[in-house]
Parts: C-alpha cells; structure tokens; sequence
C-alpha cells in the first residue's frame, strides 16, 4: 500500500507543481501577458480540439484557467460529465487509445444526457489529464456567440451521426428478416 501511495503522489507531482505556478505566477502579470503565457502553455492540446478550432483567444483562455488536473491510477475509470485532456498517459475509451493532446467527453457539449456516450475511459497507465465540467464548459461557452454556434454544429452532427446508426441497423434488421 505505502508504495502505491508512493507511486501516485509521485505521478502527481507535474501537475500539481503546475497548478502552484499558474496559481501563484499568472496573477502578478498584466492581462494581455497573462492571455499570452496560458495560450502558449496550453495550444498543444487547445489547438487538437475540434469544436475549439477557430474560437477566439479569451475562450481558450478562459477554458484553460477552468480545467483542473487528475490523476489516475492504472485501470481506474474516469467519471463521466466532464471533457478530459491527456497530458501524458494512456487511455483506453470506446476501443480507442487517447495519448497526451486528445481528448475525450465532448458529449457533454450535447444538452441531453441520454445522448452521451455509452463508454467509460479507461487509464491503461498511470494518466494525467486535465478536466472540465459541463457546468463550467457550457457557462464560459454561453457567453461567447460563435461559440455558442459551434456547439450547435457539434449538435446537429450527433444527431446525423446518431442517424445514420439507426438507419443501418434497420437494414440489417430488413436484410435479414
């Protein structure tokens, strides 16, 4: 037991050595410098996200300041109803393995629940990834228009998507009745 505890508070030290510095250095700069620095901290994983493509630099930035680390541990299951961003790691989520800037739970931009994804990520190391709730994703979106229309459009392709899904499955029920 001591040296899994060992081992975690180890894997954890980055990050949090990381959120020390944002907390305690950001705040003693100005604004402009302060957009600056989290931009160029964070456009490795900010620029990989899809529906974050062309949104403007105070979104991201906003983003950014919101998200929060976490840690997991080997087999460990993340909680669902938040968006994850590996920063280092490997992780298995519906047969796909994410590694450091991808991302999983952008179905939490979806307004119903009974549309998210069906799958749980899985760490398949020991992972350290940023997290943002749907709360804080859809409040910090809602006030930004364009944004606000990207999230429609990622709407409307689950829904397509979604769709298309039921459309084959019912071919495949006809074909082979």
């Amino acid at each position: 037991m001591a040296r899994r505890m060992r081992e975690y508070l180890h894997q954890t030290q980055e990050m949090k050595l990381r959120e020390f510095h944002a907390a305690s250095v950001l705040p003693l700069l100005s604004d402009a410098l302060q957009i600056e620095v989290v931009m160029h901290v964070n456009k490795h994983w900010l620029s990989r996200i899809s529906f974050l493509k062309g949104a403007e630099d105070l979104i991201l930035v906003r983003l950014a300041m919101l998200m929060t680390s976490r840690t997991f541990t080997t087999g460990e299951v993340a909680v669902k109803g938040y968006l994850y961003v590996v920063m280092r790691g490997i992780v298995l989520f519906g047969g796909r393995v994410l590694t450091a800037g991808m991302w999983w739970g952008d179905d939490v931009l979806l307004y119903d629940e009974s549309y998210f994804s069906p799958h749980s990520a899985c760490a398949m190391s020991y992972v350290s990834a940023l997290r943002i709730s749907k709360q804080d994703l859809t409040s910090v979106i809602s006030k930004f228009p364009a944004a606000q229309c990207k999230r429609e459009d990622k709407l409307q392709q689950t829904m397509e998507a979604l769709a298309a899904l039921v459309a084959s499955a019912l071919k495949v029920v006809v074909v082979d009745s």
